[in-house]
This record gives C-alpha cells, structure tokens and sequence, in this order.
C-alpha cells in the first residue's frame, strides 16, 4: 500500500473530484519594514520638534519628548539607529531650535552639547539593549523550533514501530494526522494547536503494540474475547506516552479517542464536554478514515455510505458540531452537480 501524507492527493481516491480550495490571502499587502521604521521615527521627532515650538521654545518639559524618536530609532536600527537619531535630534532641539525660536529661547553653545551628548549616549545604550534582546529572543525562537523537531521526530518513530507491526496501522496513523489537522483548523485554533493535534494524532492507535498479530490481522470477524483485546489499546497507548510532558496531547488523544460524546464510548465512558477536544477531533477523523479504507476484516463503504454513517452517529458517537464542521469539509472537495 503506497503511503500518502498530503491530505489532498490522500482523498482524491475516495472523494472523485477533489481538490484542496486555494488558501484566500485576507492578510493587507507587505509594508517595506525598511520604510515605516525610519518615516515613523522621522514623523515622531518632527512631531516633538513642533511641539517644542509651539509651547514657547526651548528648553522646556517637552524636550525630553525627543527620547521617543531615540529609543524608537534604537529598537528598529540598534547602536546605529540610535546614535543616527540622537544626533539629528540634537541639532533639531539645538542649532535648528535656536534658529526658528523667534522669542529667543532656543538653547546653542554648551547647553546643546551637553544635551547633545546625552541624547547619544541614550541612543548608544538603547541600541545595544534592543539588540541584545533581539538576539535572545531569536535564540529561544530557535530552541523551541529544536525542541518542536525533536517531538515530531520521537513521534515519527513510534509512528514507525506501530507501522513494522502492521502496515495499515502505519498508514491510517498518517491519514489520521493530515484529517486532524484539516479538522482542527475548521474548528478554528492557531497554528500551534493544530500541529500539535494533527502530530499527535498519528499516536492515537500506538497501544495496538500490545494486541497480539493474529487479533490484528485476523481477516474476519473478531470474538467477543478478541474484541476486547483490542479495546485495551486506547489505556496502552497512554501507558506508553505518559511519562513525557511533550507527548500529553497524544496520551490525551490515544486513551479517549474511542469515547463517545454520549458516554457509551471506552475505556472510561467519558460524556460530553468531559472527552478533551482533540480526543473529539480524533475521534470522527479515526471513524471516517476507518470506514473509507479497506481493513483486514472487511472492504472501504462508499464515499456516500460513510457520509450518512457520520451523520447517523452525530451526537451519539460524534460531538455534532464537531461532525457538521467535517462533514462541510468533505463536502466543499465534492465535486459539483451536472447540469
């Protein structure tokens, strides 16, 4: 079986016609970041050195307004935006001040030197800080991205290990994944939450490393003893990633993703709001990739048959919200009516 990751060349089998919808950019056009910083600053001091002006010249209180355009020069361009800043702000509050002032007030001579230095030395230290900060921030950007790749990576692993026991285990985990996020992002979470539900999804099934092969690649119907062989799957499964704080999301998903939102499900018959979202999530994404693929127990329903069963068990088996949100999804890659 030829494993497919991209959600949509993955359905294209099962729903003729689809075709991802191309992604509407509602986002307002690129600004040139090169641009606003140094107009904004510009606009800031302007606005300092007319309000200066106009409250009778200097040197008065809203002098010391001139450190907003400094540390925002600082912030945008580091040591040299602030000392580029201070020293036009030193001459505008200085030699152009002492110029325009017509009652006189304006400071020249050593009272502008000094301030002068002031403003640079402001700049000077600001810069330095805002550039310090920057680095550090970009620094525990990228330990978080390192320590992201690492989960994803531990996750690929045991994603593998249940897929050396049973190949259709490995591919419906991956299948699994690409529907849960899709299905996360209707519900309307950030990025971070769908890829930490979609990732975690492939982990739902992992306890069925404990079910013995001739149980999970028996060809028929399963006994009553056999059956519940394979319900202690979603309590083994979160025995196996209860022990690290970055698989808890898949723990969640693996022990509930068989509950049910009106509390027949297992292992812990959990109702309603009680079963965690992604554990809802996984639960009708687990369902509908079952019941449209073939398994070692009977062949993949029709697109239509699989549909009706969603329908059918929304608000028993599925939380219904949850299930309307999917089933307009499916529905959206369906192809249009003929005339």
């Amino acid at each position: 079986m030829t494993r497919s990751i991209d959600l949509g060349q993955d359905l294209v089998g099962r729903l003729p016609g689809l075709t991802r919808a191309p992604a509407i950019d509602t986002r307002a056009p690129a600004v040139d970041r090169t641009v606003v910083g140094p107009t904004l600053t510009a606009a800031t001091g302007l606005l300092v050195f007319l309000l200066v002006l106009v409250t009778g010249g200097g040197p008065n209180a809203f002098m010391q307004l001139a450190y907003l355009p400094i540390t925002l020069a600082a912030y945008r361009g580091g040591v040299r935006g602030g000392i580029a800043a201070a020293l036009i702000g030193a001459v505008m509050v200085g030699p152009v001040m002492y110029l325009v002032d017509l009652e006189g007030n304006g400071e020249f001579g050593w009272p502008w030197v000094v301030r002068g230095v002031m403003f640079v030395t402001i700049g000077v230290l600001l810069g330095w800080l805002f550039t310090r900060a920057s680095a550090m921030t970009g620094a525990w950007r990228d330990a978080a991205l390192e320590v992201t790749a690492s989960q994803q990576e531990g996750m690929l692993a045991l994603a593998r290990a249940a897929e050396a026991k049973d190949p259709t285990t490995g591919d419906h985990m991956h299948r699994c994944r690409d529907l849960a996020g899709e299905l996360a992002r209707e519900v309307g979470l950030g990025e971070p939450e769908i890829a930490d539900i979609a990732w975690s999804a492939m982990l739902h099934d992992l306890g069925k490393l404990y079910v013995p092969d001739h149980v999970l690649l028996k060809p028929g119907v399963l006994d009553a003893a056999e059956w519940e062989l394979i319900r202690t799957h979603p309590v083994r499964g979160a025995e196996i990633l209860e022990h690290g704080r970055m698989f808890e999301t898949a723990r969640r998903i693996a022990r509930w993703h068989h509950e049910n939102v009106d509390g027949t499900g297992y292992p812990d018959r959990l109702r309603g709001d009680r079963i965690p979202l992604e554990a809802r999530i996984v639960r009708i994404v687990d369902a509908w990739d079952a019941m449209t693929n073939d398994r070692p127990y009977r062949v993949a329903l029709p697109v239509e048959r699989a549909m009706d069963e969603l329908r059918g068990c929304s608000g028993s088996a599925f939380d219904p919200d949850l299930a309307e949100l999917f089933l307009r999804f499916l529905e959206r890659g369906r192809p249009a009516p003929r005339p």
